[in-house]
Formats: C-alpha cells, sequence, structure tokens
C-alpha cells in the first residue's frame, strides 16, 4: 500500500499492512526453500536404495513371493523420486530469468511430436487424441519448455478422460496473440477450484486411484510465467480446457 508521508492514520495502516505482507511472504518462501531442499536431499538416498532393490530382484534364489514385495516397494521408490524430481523442476522455473534459450516456435510440429508420444497412451484407453492447428502458426518461446508444458496438459487431460472419450489440441490467432488449447470431456473440475488446481499437490477433484502427484499443472504455470504468457483454465461442458496464450511471434 502507498504511505503518503504524512504520518496520519492512513500512513500507520497501510505501513502496519506492508509490514504483514513481508512477513507473510518471507515466510512461505522459507517453506518452499525447505521443501526444496527436502526433496533434493532425499532423492539421493531413495535412488541408492531404489537400485539395491533391482539388484535383489536379480537374485535368482529370491523366494516369488518376496520378489513381488520388492518390486511393489521399487514402484513406491520411484514415484516419490518422481515427486521429487517435479517439485525440483518447478523451483528450477520459478527461479530462472533466462531467455537466451527463446527462439521462433511454430506450435503444429511441436503439438505432432507431442500427439505422437502420448498416442500410444490415449489408444490403451480408448481415446481419440487430435490436432487443430495451422501450420503457420508460431510464438516466441524456449521450444524444450513449451513442448514440456503441451506435454503436461494432454497427459493430465487423458488421465482424467474415461474410456472412449476425447482430447483435442487446438492452436489459433486470436486477435494479436496465439492461442494454444488442449481441451478434453472428461469429467471437468469445478470452478470454485480452478485457482487450486495450479497449486502444488492440489488435485481438485480427483478420484483418490489415479495416478499423479498434482504436480503437472503447477509446471505448466511456471513455465508460462516463465515466458511471461498467461495461463487460462475453464469448464468445456463437459470436460476441461487450459488455454496458454502468447503474444504473436
Amino acid at each position: 500500500m502507498p504511505i503518503k508521508g504524512r504520518g496520519d492514520e492512513l500512513d500507520l495502516f497501510a505501513t502496519t499492512v506492508n509490514q504483514m505482507v513481508e512477513a507473510v511472504e518471507q515466510t512461505l518462501g522459507q517453506v518452499k526453500s525447505v521443501t526444496d531442499a527436502v526433496a533434493h536431499d532425499l532423492r539421493t538416498p531413495l535412488t541408492h536404495v531404489r537400485n539395491q532393490l533391482y539388484r535383489l530382484t536379480r537374485n535368482q534364489t529370491l523366494p516369488i513371493e518376496h520378489l513381488g514385495k520388492v518390486r511393489q516397494s521399487i514402484e513406491d521408490i520411484d514415484f516419490v523420486v518422481d515427486r521429487f524430481a517435479a517439485l525440483m523442476r518447478i523451483s528450477e522455473l520459478e527461479s530462472a530469468r533466462r531467455t537466451s534459450g527463446f527462439s521462433t516456435c511454430r506450435l503444429r510440429p511441436l503439438a505432432e511430436t507431442v500427439i505422437e508420444l502420448y498416442e500410444p497412451l490415449a489408444e490403451d484407453k480408448g481415446i481419440c487424441l487430435s490436432l487443430d492447428a495451422p501450420a503457420d502458426l508460431s510464438l516466441r518461446g524456449d521450444e524444450k519448455l513449451l513442448f514440456e508444458a503441451i506435454s503436461n496438459l494432454v497427459d493430465n487431460a487423458i488421465k482424467f478422460t474415461p474410456p472412449a472419450g476425447r482430447v483435442t489440441i487446438l492452436a489459433y490467432a486470436r486477435q494479436a496473440e496465439v492461442v494454444l488449447e488442449v481441451q478434453d470431456n472428461g469429467q471437468g473440475v469445478p470452478e470454485a477450484l480452478h485457482e487450486a488446481i495450479l497449486l502444488r499437490f492440489d488435485r481438485g477433484a480427483a478420484s483418490p486411484h489415479l495416478p499423479g502427484a498434482g504436480l503437472g499443472l503447477s509446471i505448466v504455470a511456471a513455465i508460462v510465467h516463465m515466458h511471461r504468457f498467461s495461463l487460462e483454465i475453464a469448464s468445456a461442458n463437459p470436460g476441461f480446457v487450459a488455454r496458454i496464450v502468447a503474444p504473436e511471434a
């Protein structure tokens, strides 16, 4: 809040509010720093444990009943390590201020590569994965990070779309902007939870039996923020739609 320097009650109130906001920001920063440090420190020992368990599965003398438990333990460790990797990735993106890797990226080839990667997964669930994008539409950004963002959106859409559903990637121009949109006809997310699902570990109304750590959209939000683009999420009635909005290249 602005302080006018009059020394009256409004200045006193503004000073108090500013101090409170700074204290909250500092506390949140400290919590985030601890979370990132824990994720970093635990990845190495967990990976060592995972490797030891894997070597144990190669032991020919290990009883069958024990082999199943060891393999289940490996899967559990992989899940935790993947979660830590995602946390560190978000931290890396949030602290990045680089634009040296930026170039003009054509959206259609980028989206086609994502579809090629996720088509087998979609086919396994009987989901129709399609693309509608002009060949000449482009934006300026880091191609690898944009690929990661689109991949996370598609992975999320496939995960929460029922069998025989559809997931569509759209790219189009909107005034002086370029919009890349991933839309599905799944269960959707209530409008009241749209902001919450962009936070770490928030999975919205996701079913407990579905895999995931609630970090996919957080990574997308971090990539979009780094590019100074905007991320729009909305209900598709039925389903869910996420849009990355950027200036034209």
